[in-house]
């Protein structure tokens, strides 16, 4: 199993950030650039709009529909974590009852030997 070391941690972190800025530049020059270069054809400004109520009713109807299924799958997973953990005769920590924790013995002997 490999592990990664602080400094490769932080490496990532940085890499990940820098990267996130420069995606969030280009998207804002290529706005820029895609409104200088169509203005003298278009003005997205002054384009009719019209309420689309059917669409955003089925989208508000798939998106609850989503949220549920998303919440379902959850409860199912910690159901089936909770189930597990008590098949597996697992008691929970006495110092750390107060914060949920269960107390594993292999992974503290895995954990010792590191």
């Amino acid at each position: 199993m490999a592990y990664v070391t602080k400094t490769q941690e932080s490496r990532a972190m940085w890499a990940m950030g820098i990267t996130e800025i420069v995606v969030i530049f280009m998207a804002i020059i290529r706005d820029i650039l895609r409104t200088a270069y169509l203005s003298p054809y278009f003005k997205a400004g002054e384009l009719a709009t019209k309420t689309q109520l059917d669409v955003l009713i089925l989208f508000l109807v798939m998106f609850v529909i989503g949220i549920l299924v998303w919440v379902l799958m959850i409860k199912r997973y910690f159901l089936h974590l909770q189930q597990k953990l008590r098949s597996d005769n697992v008691s929970p920590s006495i110092n750390k009852k107060e914060r949920g924790a269960f107390h594993l013995p292999e992974v503290e002997k895995t954990a010792k030997n590191f």
